[in-house]
């Protein structure tokens, strides 16, 4: 697998649903309208001549993209809930045989259908959802002899939920609390390379996919007139930081209606980059807090 993620979304812009997902006004202020090209140019420098499945986040975001695939002589069919059946399988069938390059849809093959020569998938549609954004990922991942699946994502959802061939641990106890020691939530933070957006975990200084140098982390800075603190201040302090990481773990993979405390919703908005607002609201609407 090569996952690859072009930095073209605005996540700031991104705004929830009472379900937990992206509301679809949200991202459509989030993706820019040139995302369109862009998603086809990366597409031509990626995996160009790869049978590909985009996921987009409405039916008008799946036709205009299908638009510009065509627009670039690159066959391309959109589909969608609204798509009748007849229509949908003539499609599937044509991209079966080889007969359409890429197929565009939204709300459609997450689950249920085998399609075993897709080797790329494209993500423009973001999502709150893991199992969503591994049903997304694992539709190009069909083992077949000397195959290199090729993941372009257009959203952000890596920094989300981290590389789909992490290790995770399932359970079937609902949302129980998970032990601090389980890798159920654990996101460990990717790195993009600038030159080839090749997206892995860093191991060394070079881009294990195009050979680049890859920029070098931040020196630490020296300040010479620092103040000693006490060491039981330190561990508290520690501490403290441990409970905080072990709330943000727990809340990695809820959405905001599991969300039952001040410390979660706290964790849940600093995971998630928002606002101190969002905090109040949430908390609010769950009585926590009374004025």
């Amino acid at each position: 697998m090569e996952y690859y993620a072009p930095k073209q979304i605005d996540t700031a812009l991104l705004k929830t649903k009472r379900t937990g997902e992206f509301s679809e006004e949200s991202i459509a202020k989030a993706i820019k309208p040139k995302i369109y090209g862009n998603a086809v140019k990366n597409y031509q420098k990626l995996a160009n001549g790869k049978q590909a499945i985009a996921y987009t986040y409405n039916v008008a975001s799946t036709k205009r993209l299908a638009e510009a695939f065509n627009n670039a002589g690159i066959s391309c069919q959109a589909v969608s809930g609204k798509t009748p059946k007849d229509e949908r399988d003539r499609i599937i069938q044509d991209y079966r045989e080889g007969k359409i390059q890429i197929i565009t849809n939204a709300e459609l093959f997450t689950e249920g259908l085998d399609l075993p020569n897709v080797d790329c998938v494209i993500m423009l549609r973001p999502t709150q959802s893991l199992s969503l954004y591994l049903q997304f990922a694992m539709r190009s991942m069909n083992p077949r002899k000397g195959k290199t699946a090729i993941i372009i994502d257009h959203v952000g959802n890596v920094e989300r939920f981290g590389l789909p061939t992490d290790h995770r641990t399932w359970t079937l106890q609902g949302s129980k609390k998970q032990k601090t020691n389980s890798t159920t939530a654990v996101v460990s933070s990717v790195t993009v390379c600038e030159h080839c957006f090749a997206t892995f975990y860093r191991k060394g200084d070079t881009c294990p996919f195009c050979g680049a140098q890859l920029t070098k982390d931040e020196e630490i800075e020296v300040v010479e007139d620092a103040k000693l603190e006490r060491v039981d201040t330190k561990v508290k302090q520690m501490a403290k930081q441990m409970m905080e990481s072990n709330v943000a773990m727990n809340v990695a993979d809820k959405k905001p209606a599991e969300l039952t405390s001040m410390a979660e919703l706290q964790a849940y908005a600093k995971l998630h980059k928002y606002k101190r607002g969002w905090v109040f609201y949430q908390a609010k609407a769950k009585g926590l807090i009374r004025k």
